[in-house]
């Protein structure tokens, strides 16, 4: 099950009658409360499972339910999912021509040039693999790029064009890349 949406009063009210009050009280302690609110609501709503982390901050599986959210800006993305996921979502915006150093200039080679919109896609691969794998962002240069293709490939309700083969700390894995308008998502799996 895959959802996006914008944050809404309605939706936002909907969850705060409807989940558990405990478990509210821990979502208020995040910096992005409202849309931790709603992403956890609509995977409770559509997936029927409360979502749940360990003391590691490992996400719990429901019944082989695997869940991942991530949030920009008033922007829902939450995906459920019958094996370990992990997604992201970045909001397109101009950037200082310094951050293109965050990655690789080979990277850039195998997803043909360097642009702002490449930095994205590259952005939000690297960021769910992180996600994925429960590391730190500072381990961002163990991910190494294989393989770029172009693709047509509907997975749900996204039509993803590019198909991105990774290794990470031995680990091998695929990603799933859409850029549509200002927003770039990324889909990891194993």
């Amino acid at each position: 099950m895959l959802k996006i949406t914008k944050l809404n009063n309605n939706l936002l009210k909907e969850a705060l009658n409807n989940l558990p009050k405990n478990y509210l009280e821990w979502l208020y302690s995040k910096i992005n409360y409202k849309e931790s609110i709603i992403s956890r609501y609509l995977i409770y709503k559509y997936g029927w499972f409360l979502p749940e982390i360990n003391k590691n901050w490992i996400p719990i599986s429901h019944k082989n339910n695997y869940w991942s959210i991530s949030h920009k800006k008033g922007l829902v993305f939450i995906w459920t999912w019958n094996n370990p996921i992990w997604i992201d979502i970045e909001i397109m915006v101009p950037r200082w021509e310094e951050i293109f150093s965050i990655h690789k200039e080979e990277e850039y080679e195998l997803i043909w040039w360097k642009s702002l919109e490449n930095f994205y896609r590259l952005w939000t691969i690297k960021e769910s693999i992180i996600k994925l794998n429960l590391s730190w962002i500072d381990l961002i240069n163990k991910i190494n790029l294989e393989k770029i293709r172009k693709i047509e490939n509907k997975i749900d309700i996204i039509n993803f064009d590019l198909e991105i083969n990774w290794s990470f700390l031995g680990i091998n894995f695929i990603c799933f890349n859409w850029r549509d308008w200002d927003l770039v998502y990324s889909f990891s799996k194993y």
